[in-house]
């Protein structure tokens, strides 16, 4: 399913609790694509801005973030998140994915 607006996304992310699951079913993190950009962040410096895919057990994608990370690999917060989700396969399986349109 696409979704067009993140706010929708999020709430979808915390009420599957997927941090949650993540952590209680010993999911796998690996970086879903392979750039990733250094930006400036105010108050920490330069991050690594990139997006990790989270797989279960059987090695099943269940969902994506995109995060900041500092010089220490520490996620750090801009703009009061720390993890934005951008797909989550629900329990149903269907996937939930954020579509944002290109401007010009």
């Amino acid at each position: 399913m696409v979704v067009r607006d993140p706010h929708e996304l999020r709430a979808l992310f915390r009420n599957l609790r997927c941090v949650e699951r993540a952590l209680q079913d010993h999911y796998t993190g690996c970086r879903d694509r392979a750039n990733v950009n250094v930006i400036e962040l105010p108050g920490t410096g330069a991050a690594y801005s990139l997006l990790i895919r989270f797989d279960d057990g059987l090695g099943f994608g269940r969902f994506s973030v995109h995060c900041y990370l500092d010089g220490d690999w520490r996620i750090v917060s801009r703009g009061g998140r720390l993890l934005d989700p951008k797909m989550v396969i629900d329990d149903d399986g269907i996937m939930w994915a954020l579509v944002t349109e290109k401007p010009g």
